[in-house]
């Protein structure tokens, strides 16, 4: 269920929570999914993963905003090659709860779009920053259906989710259709070593 009821929620470690950005809330709202989504999909997302206690413990272990490995560490490093300008617009997949694209809104000066499977992740996002990013826009949605404006961002970017994307081919087709002429796709996955002693 997206919505929660009490007060303020962190977990315990002093050293981290002051990373942390709080989540506040006495009722989260809802983010309706976009059309054709899928249900199964998304409830294993909102009822086992990203339950908000899972959530909120990811953050702790990968700081604030993220639920992802790597933080805003790795999001700097990634952003940096991308040659993102004032006013270029971007497309996340799989945002989370929005701490990179916050990041590539205020240090890049660029729009950002920001879409994932999750209502529970987006909904936190909306809660933290609609009032005060307006330069950043949070949905419910599902890449192979949501319908997005032809060659309207200057990057698809998205952190370790296209593996959990099953229609590649219709995928990156959706990326290409959204691109702007001359646009750029950044992104980052899970993979394995060749060399298995490695793993």
């Amino acid at each position: 269920n997206a919505e929660y009821m009490g007060r303020t929620r962190h977990l315990s470690s002093p050293d981290r929570n002051s990373q942390r950005a709080p989540f506040h809330s006495t009722k989260m709202p809802h983010s309706a999914p976009e059309a054709g989504m899928t249900n199964a999909t998304q409830d294993f997302l909102d009822n086992q993963q990203y339950q908000l206690n899972g959530v909120l413990r990811y953050e702790w272990i990968f700081g604030a905003g993220f639920i992802s490995t790597g933080g805003v560490d790795s999001t700097k490093k990634i952003t940096a090659i991308a040659e993102l300008k004032p006013g270029m617009r971007v497309l996340d997949v799989g945002c989370g709860i929005g701490g990179g694209d916050v990041f590539i809104a205020d240090t890049y000066g660029c729009e950002v779009v920001g879409i994932d499977l999750s209502t529970n992740v987006v909904s936190i996002a909306k809660d933290r920053y609609t009032a005060t990013k307006p330069n950043v826009e949070f949905r419910v949605a599902d890449a192979l259906t949501v319908d997005l404006a032809e060659g309207s961002f200057d990057l698809v970017y998205s952190r370790d989710t296209i593996l959990h994307i099953h229609d590649k081919d219709k995928l990156f087709a959706n990326f290409s259709k959204w691109l702007k002429p001359g646009g750029k796709v950044l992104i980052t996955d899970y993979c394995c070593a060749q060399d298995k002693a490695t793993w």
